[in-house]
């Protein structure tokens, strides 16, 4: 979570960006690839399409408005947040996606906006930020991409603040924070909860 040199980003994205338009590159069973940045749209996804791999970033819908409401993990299902346009999808790292039609767990997805939306709009930053890493942590502990309270968090500063609503600045700060008072320690990408809840 270091923040590069010249104004990149560690996922290799900047939401401020213009992003052109991409085709998926197709794989087998109907997986499709996406490279960081690229806008996904609904004539390249469906509502039944589960993300395999990456991060992708939720904004409002408005084409002009490139501030991140919330993240999609691995594991998470599109349908939730494309049916009915609620959100724009741009992935912040290099993405996979495919079709499951199992649609029996779409309250997930829909958790944790809400969690996003009480997060920012009702706690301290340094609670925002240790809420939305456990939450993190939590979400892909469930796929098996975290375990013993470590996990690889891609995101540069900027995006992180851009999520939960902060400055660069204070993300920086908040980071230092709940680093001195032993509840997470980075190391590059690389995040430990320290108080991690069972």
């Amino acid at each position: 979570m270091s923040e590069p040199q010249g104004g990149e980003t560690t996922s290799g994205y900047s939401p401020f960006q213009a992003r052109p338009r991409y085709t998926p590159n197709d794989g087998p069973e109907g997986i499709r690839h996406f490279p960081a940045g690229a806008l996904l749209e609904m004539r390249v996804l469906s509502c039944e399409d589960v993300l395999l791999s990456g991060w992708a970033g939720l904004s409002r819908p408005h084409p002009s408005n490139d501030n991140l409401i919330g993240v999609l993990l691995p594991g998470d299902r599109l349908g939730p947040v494309l049916d009915g346009h609620l959100c724009r999808l741009v992935a912040l790292t290099p993405v996979s996606l495919a079709p499951d039609t199992d649609i029996d767990d779409w309250p997930r997805e829909l958790r944790h906006l809400i969690r996003q939306c009480i997060r920012t709009c009702h706690f301290s930053a340094a609670d925002r930020m240790e809420d939305f890493l456990q939450e993190t942590y939590e979400r892909l502990e469930a796929v098996e991409l975290a375990y013993d309270g470590v996990f690889d968090l891609p995101l540069s500063q900027a995006t992180l603040g851009n999520v939960l609503g902060l400055s660069t600045g204070h993300v920086n700060r908040v980071i230092k924070q709940l680093e001195a008072e032993d509840r997470i320690q980075v190391a590059g990408r690389s995040v430990t909860l320290m108080n991690r809840r069972r």
